[in-house]
C-alpha cells in the first residue's frame, strides 16, 4: 500500500471524551496482509487496533461506530481484524459488551508482551475468535464497588454476586470459552491479582482458536489442520 495512504489511515479514535484523561481509546495500530491473523474475509483489506485504559461503559457502542465508519476506508472495504489489548479493567458487563461486538465482526484478540490485561479486560480478550496474548493475563473475583464499603448489605451483594457470576457464565459459553475461567476468577480473592501461566491460559482457553474460526481459516488455506 502506498505510504501516502498509509499515512492517512494512520490516526487515533478515542473510546471516550478527549476531556477524561483516564479515558481508554482505540489507536489505529497498522493495515495487515491478507492472513491467517487478519484475513480480509471478502473485504479489499484489514486493519487493526490498540485499545489502551479502563473499560467504561458506552465503550462497546463506540467500538461499534468505528468498525462502522472504517467499513469503507478511502475508498476500500475493510474490516478489524484484530485489536491488542492493554486495560487493567473496569465495567464487567462493558468488557462483555465489546467482546460480543468483537465477536460478531470476527475480530481476534492480542496482548503485547509488554502489555497488560487485567481482570474485566480478560472477558473482552475472551471474545476473539481467537485469543493470542504474550503479555501478562491476570484475574480475580469480580466485585461491587458496594461491596468496597463498611457495614454493606451482605444478603444484597451474596444475590448481586450470583447473578454476576450467571452472567458470565452464559458469556463465556456464548464465547466458546471453558467455563473453568470463572472457576479460577472466583477462586482469586478480588484484592489479589493472579497471573496466568501460559498452561493456565490454554486451559481456560484465554489462548487459542474459536473452533469454528479455526476451521474457516484451515478451509481457506490460512492455516494447516493439525
Amino acid at each position: 500500500m502506498p505510504s501516502t495512504l498509509l499515512s492517512k489511515l494512520i490516526i487515533p479514535f478515542f473510546l471516550s471524551v478527549a476531556s477524561s484523561v483516564s479515558a481508554a481509546e482505540l489507536i489505529f495500530h497498522d493495515i495487515q496482509q491478507d492472513n491467517a491473523l487478519c484475513p480480509y474475509m471478502g473485504k479489499k483489506m484489514c486493519y487493526a487496533v490498540t485499545m489502551d485504559g479502563p473499560i467504561e461503559k458506552g465503550d462497546a457502542v463506540k467500538l461499534e461506530g468505528l468498525i462502522n465508519r472504517m467499513l469503507n476506508m478511502n475508498g476500500l472495504s475493510s474490516r478489524l481484524g484484530y485489536i491488542y489489548l492493554s486495560s487493567a479493567g473496569g465495567d464487567i458487563h462493558e468488557a462483555m459488551n465489546i467482546g460480543r461486538t468483537l465477536r460478531k465482526n470476527k475480530v481476534q484478540t492480542l496482548v503485547g508482551v509488554n502489555d497488560k490485561c487485567y481482570s474485566a479486560c480478560v472477558l473482552i480478550l475472551a471474545g476473539g475468535v481467537s485469543r493470542l496474548p504474550t503479555g501478562e493475563i491476570g484475574i480475580h473475583s469480580f466485585y461491587s464497588l458496594a461491596s468496597t464499603q463498611k457495614g454493606f448489605d451482605y444478603e444484597q451483594e451474596d444475590k448481586r454476586y450470583k447473578v454476576v457470576g450467571q452472567e458470565i457464565e452464559e458469556y463465556l459459553k456464548e464465547m466458546r470459552v471453558s467455563v473453568r475461567l470463572l472457576d479460577e476468577m472466583m477462586s482469586t480473592p478480588a484484592t489479589t491479582m493472579r497471573v496466568l501461566t501460559l498452561e493456565e491460559q490454554q486451559a481456560t482457553s484465554l489462548f487459542g482458536f474459536d473452533p469454528v474460526f479455526h476451521q474457516y481459516l484451515v478451509a481457506n488455506g490460512y492455516m494447516k489442520n493439525e
